[in-house]
């Protein structure tokens, strides 16, 4: 599980060459807010080429009504869908939700199909006031994730906050990620979640400026982190928020 890409090349091809159940990128797969078609054949290509299955949902840049119906094509899991998995249903989101409350539509879809599967839900954007969000994210998805309950949320969007708040939490029965994202590529890999859902093992690969490091939880022991405090002091625009 990973999410914000920004068209880095090497990200790609590190994912592509992974043998695994599923590769969920929760958004922002390409860089350019302005549509660039460059960018968007070369994210086209490497995704369609990936050895495991695929599934991503859009971010604020993806521009995902000029080639996500590509991608769908291409047997890439994308926005509004939800499908069987092995023992997973999947649910992706779109970053920009239709004034009729079509997310909420999917979601309850979803929820119908969900069975004795694992379900995981794909949104760009994470919950608010919660360990992998903070303060400036949806209040959108915290409300549907508490209604609808999926198993695990798949997030992004806001890449410091696994090194300032936590790179996992629970809000109610569902378990959220965000894996993080350096802003600056250091390595040729992106922070990543491996989850086994048989074994319920779950391992952070991740890299900051002072190195590369994993971390191993196991859900069977999961507790929350410590939950951030109800007031947030403002910092400089660099660091965003600080709690």
């Amino acid at each position: 599980m990973t999410a914000d890409l920004h068209g880095r090349w090497a990200y790609y091809q590190w994912l592509a060459e992974q043998n695994v159940d599923l590769i969920v990128i929760a958004g922002d797969l390409i860089n350019n807010l302005a549509i660039d078609e460059s960018e968007i054949i070369l994210a086209t290509h490497a995704l369609a080429g990936f050895r495991s299955p695929v599934a991503v949902c859009s971010g604020n840049h993806d521009h995902p009504n000029c080639w996500f119906p590509i991608l769908e094509h291409a047997g890439v899991l994308s926005d509004g869908q939800s499908k069987v998995i092995g023992n997973l249903l999947v649910t992706s989101l779109p970053f920009e939700e239709e004034e009729n409350g079509s997310n909420d539509l999917i979601l309850h879809e979803g929820r119908k199909r969900v069975g004795q599967h694992t379900w995981i839900v794909i949104n760009h954007d994470p919950p608010f006031g919660t360990q992998v969000g903070g303060p400036l994210v949806s209040t959108r998805i915290l409300r549907q994730i508490r209604h609808y309950r999926p198993d695990y949320l798949v997030s992004g969007h806001w890449h410091d906050q696994p090194y300032k708040g936590s790179w996992y939490c629970a809000v109610g029965q569902t378990i959220c990620f965000n894996a993080g994202q350096p802003e600056k590529a250091m390595t040729k890999r992106p922070n990543c979640i491996y989850l086994d859902t048989s074994t319920r093992q779950l391992v952070w690969i991740n890299t900051s400026m002072i190195g590369s490091a994993s971390v191993k939880l196991k859900l069977d022991q999961f507790s929350n982190p410590k939950k951030y405090s109800a007031r947030f002091r403002r910092v400089n625009r660099s660091n965003l928020y600080e709690h």
